[in-house]
């Protein structure tokens, strides 16, 4: 069972950071205020209304694996895959755009055109919400309030 949830945790966050279609466009033009998301390396940017939830990243899940022993590693994944997966459903019924990441940093843009830049190891949460017309709102994806999200959003 182990080895079925380490391999459901590597697939889906790979799948997540190689993910390519119309709206995951390389950012090579970052005024292009149609894209609502894109990717250049480590770095995801976000110019619209999104949610993301940040996972952790391969090396940090080689350093979980090292310093925590094998139940408790495990209880951390299966838990952060539960609390992921009500999170993007409760968000997908509120017709909020999100994704699952392990990019380093996000950009998001506002509606002015500036840019907040967050650092996924500098954060205290894993769940990033953001307006473009307020600053994002930083929660846990095992923590997170269907009210303020609404809320936030209006």
């Amino acid at each position: 069972m182990k080895y079925v949830i380490t391999l459901f945790l590597i697939g889906t966050l790979v799948s997540c950071g190689t993910r390519k279609n119309k709206d995951l466009q390389s950012a090579a033009n970052p005024d292009d205020l149609s894209l609502q998301s894109s990717e250049l390396f480590d770095t995801l940017f976000i110019n619209t209304n999104f949610a993301v939830c940040w996972w952790p990243d391969s090396v940090d899940q080689v350093i979980m694996r090292q310093n925590y022993d094998e139940i408790s590693y495990n209880k951390f994944v299966d838990d952060l895959t539960w609390y992921t997966e009500k999170a993007v459903e409760m968000l997908d019924s509120l017709g909020i755009d999100n994704r699952i990441t392990d990019k380093d940093v996000i950009v998001f843009t506002d509606s002015n055109k500036s840019e907040i830049s967050l650092k996924r190891k500098d954060v205290k949460g894993n769940l990033v919400l953001f307006n473009v017309e307020k600053e994002p709102l930083i929660s846990t994806i095992n923590d997170f309030n269907r009210k303020e999200i609404i809320d936030y959003f209006k």
